[in-house]
Order: C-alpha cells, then structure tokens, then sequence
C-alpha cells in the first residue's frame, strides 16, 4: 500500500473509440483489451483508478478515467501507454479537453509550493 504524501491530484479524461476499433476482428479487440488491462493493473498500485462508460450519457465520448495520484507524472504515463497499445493505428482519442484547462492552475500551484518549500 502506498503511503500518502499529504497532496492528491485528480485527472478526469475521456475517450472516444475510433472507427478503426470497429472494423477490428473480435480476436483483435480482446487482444488490445487484455493488454489495456495489464496496464489498469499496472496503474492500480501507483493511483486510484476508476473506469466509467459514458455511452448514451455523453455523444462525444465512451468511455472515462478518473483519476487519483500524488505524482502528476503518473497521469502522464499511463495516458501514453494507453494511446500506444498494441496497434499502429490509434483505436481512440481524447474526447474531451476541459480537464486540460485545469493543469496550468495545478502545475503552476506545485511550482509556487517548490518555490516556498512546500513541495512534498
């Protein structure tokens, strides 16, 4: 278990499936599904990590991660392992941006707590 540093951060991201995840065989999407897990697994023992579909509530969107970490680096690196699985062409994308207007407020908050000391 990990011990807590005292500072959570929270990532909200949603994807969308691409229209090449569609025209995979069914062996194929499980294979990709199976290595996405791995990397869920993987995830779990750095952060807290929900998964929400969003299909019938958002038309934009499938699928969400909300996200729990001390480190903002931890976002950072499951979201590219993410986008890169298993395939040479992307099966989905960030669907939604809001969240990203939130992370100059965050980074900025961290770099004034390095200055003053704070940071953990």
């Amino acid at each position: 278990m990990r011990k807590p540093s005292g500072r959570q951060y929270i990532n909200y991201s949603f994807f969308k499936f691409l229209p090449s995840w569609y025209s995979l065989k069914k062996k194929e999407r499980l294979s990709i599904s199976e290595k996405i897990a791995r990397i869920f697994i993987k995830y779990e023992k750095k952060m807290t990590l929900n998964f929400y579909s969003t299909y019938g509530v958002r038309a934009e969107t499938d699928f969400m991660f909300w996200r729990v970490s001390e480190r903002l680096e931890d976002f950072e690196d499951m979201t590219v392992e993410l986008l890169h699985t298993a395939t040479m062409d992307p099966i989905f994308e960030y669907a939604c941006h809001e969240g990203n207007y939130s992370m100059p407020g965050i980074l900025g908050g961290a770099r004034l707590d390095e200055q003053e000391g704070d940071a953990p």
